[in-house]
């Protein structure tokens, strides 16, 4: 099959951005680097991306749409915004919040007004608004067995005062209506808030704005990436840029700065930071047979686990597995001394692949982990 010459050279951009190797000729610093004319946006990034109004007829018609930003705050800014370009009418749900005293003074020091008008990473808006056709993320695992896992995008069909009634759009159970409860919610346990707070409210977002480091895995029909400052950690530049299939189906809106945007008055070149550390890419991956890890893995889990990765046997045609496909909550609670994020255990149980294709009962014994943790990610 013959790769599109436009798609071959994405690629080569691509693979020359994510290690660091594009130079510019502007005498700029090394980490800058020009982002091709045909991404760059001038105007408003949601009419390129969205439209100015999105009818009720074609709401999946943007399900593998999605608009990435590096902070979580823009991403909220711009979910309203496409929001209220969907047709119809909207519902407002309220969360109950409150904070964890852990000692005296705490409950004085945070009054609910302050709860609610926070949105911390993982959690939903204390003021969740809707409408019907509204894409939406799930932000925790429900029932893996039904598809309701963490990421999962559905789509609002129906809204209830206490329940939420979805049409999943991604994975294996896309097609199947469900039922979204109000659960409780805590925070993440990297959140750098001095106090734990929980949350009573629908475990969803919005989704068509979501943060560059959650797109990991993803890959989109349109993107749109809105830069309002530079990236702030190693390879999150090429994550964004990659979600997408060529230079026509990324769309990049840059807002100017001392470090990015129009940095030479005198020609239309936009440029923005990317931030490569080269001796991550030249250090060859540590490998190590997952058995030297069982000291730290209880048991039971192992066993629930290997159950969920057999239904891949049964399949005639079956796909690389995701992480949508495995029951991890709470691995890192049963893991000491090692620091497993999402994308790298998808990674790393992928390795296991070549067992399946071969007809053979994975086994966890079967798997080598590769080291690719670079960091905390942000939800």
């Amino acid at each position: 099959m013959r790769t599109d010459p436009d798609q071959q050279a994405f690629a080569d951009w691509l693979l020359k951005l994510g290690n660091g190797e594009l130079l510019n000729s502007d005498n700029l610093s090394s980490e800058t680097v020009e982002i091709p004319e045909q991404c760059v946006v001038t105007g408003d990034l949601i009419d390129e991306v969205f439209g100015k109004t999105i009818k009720l007829d074609q709401p999946e018609r943007f399900k593998d749409t999605a608009i990435l930003c590096p902070k979580n705050k823009d991403t909220l800014m711009l979910n309203d915004e496409v929001l209220r370009r969907l047709e119809g009418e909207a519902k407002t749900y309220f969360s109950v919040d409150e904070i964890k005293v852990t000692q005296s003074g705490d409950d004085v020091n945070y009054p609910i007004e302050f709860l609610n008008s926070l949105t911390p990473s993982g959690l939903p808006p204390h003021k969740l608004t809707l409408k019907v056709g509204a894409i939406v993320m799930l932000l925790r695992n429900l029932n893996t067995k039904k598809g309701l896992c963490n990421g999962t995008h559905l789509i609002i069909t129906r809204m209830l005062e206490h329940m939420l009634e979805a049409k999943i759009v991604t994975g294996k159970r896309a097609g199947e209506t469900v039922l979204i409860p109000r659960i409780g919610l805590d925070m993440m346990d990297d959140s750098e808030m001095p106090f734990d707070m929980h949350r009573r409210q629908f475990p969803i977002r919005l989704a068509y704005a979501i943060t560059i480091n959650k797109s990991q895995g993803q890959t989109l029909e349109v993107v749109g990436i809105l830069l309002s400052e530079p990236v702030f950690s190693h390879g999150q530049l090429y994550v964004a840029f990659s979600r997408g299939k060529g230079f026509n189906k990324v769309k990049v809106k840059i807002l100017t700065s001392e470090r990015q945007g129009k940095l030479l008055p005198d020609a239309e070149k936009y440029f923005t930071q990317n931030i490569v550390y080269h001796e991550i890419l030249d250090t060859e991956p540590m490998e190590t047979d997952l058995t030297d890890d069982l000291a730290y893995i209880d048991c039971d889990r192992i066993d629930d686990m290997v159950d969920v990765m057999q239904h891949f046997e049964n399949q005639e045609e079956p796909s690389i597995p995701t992480w949508e496909d495995y029951d991890f909550e709470g691995l890192e609670d049963d893991v000491e001394d090692a620091a497993y994020d999402e994308p790298s255990i998808s990674l790393q149980l992928g390795l296991s692949w070549q067992h399946l294709a071969q007809g053979m009962k994975p086994v966890w014994t079967d798997c080598t982990f590769i080291n690719t943790h670079s960091g905390p990610i942000e939800s």
